[in-house]
């Protein structure tokens, strides 16, 4: 199965915050798209070894569930874009920390304000574990 970008795939709570902050990175003229939302093991596994991931399955909120085993993830990972439809690939780039401040504003956490592990494209709820 590949890693899954749906949105109904996020939590409830998350799904309400995504839709805010995509309409306003869209209105700070940002486009970015979601690019992957829950991920089953086999995934999550591949994207630690990959160095995409610090996290096994069952350890990161890409892999929560609800309480009847279907997909609630508390994270979600998404792409920016430039003026051309081009993917930026650069993290570092001033466009990714934006649409990371907005999700701040949204009370979400910015994998680029971590200190041992830099991932620009990942928002999660705050304190999701709990």
């Amino acid at each position: 199965m590949a890693a899954d970008t749906n949105i109904s795939d996020l939590c409830p709570e998350l799904q309400i915050i995504y839709r805010q902050w995509l309409a306003q990175c869209h209105a700070a003229g940002l486009a970015v798209k979601v690019i992957v939302t829950w991920r089953d093991a086999a995934n999550q596994n591949a994207a630690k070894a990959a160095g995409l991931s610090k996290a096994c399955f069952g350890a990161s909120p890409h892999n929560c569930c609800d309480d009847t085993g279907a997909p609630a993830s508390k994270a979600f990972d998404f792409a920016v874009f430039d003026e051309n439809a081009c993917y930026i690939t650069d993290g570092a780039d001033t466009r990714y920390r934006q649409a990371g401040e907005i999700g701040k504003g949204l009370g979400l956490v910015w994998g680029g304000d971590w200190v041992h592990f830099k991932d620009f494209d990942h928002l999660e709820l705050n304190n999701w574990k709990g």
